[in-house]
């Protein structure tokens, strides 16, 4: 990859240049997935350089997207969700993870789901505190606004991930459009380390009971 695919987007990295014909959607949830990723480093502590040093682990192979995953969390996606893009970034030689981060999309509905998994050493920070820097985070970089959502209405609520508790935020709302979207984040203990989960959705295709069922589920 070439210096040229390096900007100043959070993580410093440029996604892969996408195949002829993806809709302005799905790039736009690719983007989205980029600045996921780098909101990710911010949230562990600002390593927004490390995405030059790590640029070869990104990567659109659907078996390494769910390798990756599964890594973090074994987690049923659900049907039209198609693998998109991962980063394994990982310490040279020693080959410890720093963080991974997945995105599948539905570029019929306009719908993704992204995670991200941090590494051993943010296994010590608060859940809680960290969903509160993501927030912050997402805000700054203009990422946290509804977008097309006319309405919305947000609630915390408390799943039962892998055992144990763990907060989510659902905002719900109807698009200018009329259509009903779902927007769910929130942070979970994983395989390996703490795990930040989003989903923007077409509420009709991807039901909160089916969103709620799906994170119950992880393993």
């Amino acid at each position: 990859m070439s210096m040229t695919d390096f900007d100043n987007t959070p993580g410093g990295l440029r996604p892969p240049q996408e195949k002829k014909g993806m809709s302005t959607r799905a790039k736009v949830l690719i983007w989205l997935g980029v600045g996921f990723g780098g909101l990710c480093l911010l949230c562990c502590g600002g390593l927004v350089w490390i995405g030059y040093h790590f640029a070869n682990s990104v990567s659109q192979d659907p078996a390494e997207i769910a390798t990756v995953t599964e890594e973090m969390a074994g987690i049923d996606v659900p049907d039209g969700l198609d693998p998109k893009m991962s980063m394994d970034m990982k310490v040279p030689i020693s080959g410890q993870r720093i963080m991974a981060w997945v995105v599948y999309v539905d570029e019929e509905s306009q719908s993704m789901l992204m995670l991200c998994g941090m590494g051993p050493d943010a296994g010590t920070q608060d859940p809680e505190q960290m969903q509160k820097q993501f927030k912050q985070s997402m805000q700054q970089q203009g990422m946290q606004q509804q977008q097309d959502m006319v309405t919305a209405q947000s609630e915390t609520r408390e799943l039962t991930v892998r055992g144990e508790p763990a907060s989510f935020t659902f905002t719900t709302g109807v698009t200018e459009s009329g259509v009903p979207r779902i927007r769910v984040n929130g942070v979970f203990q994983g395989k390996t380390g703490l795990v930040i989960l989003m989903v923007d959705a077409d509420s009709e295709k991807y039901p909160e009971e089916q969103i709620v069922q799906m994170i119950e589920g992880i393993e």
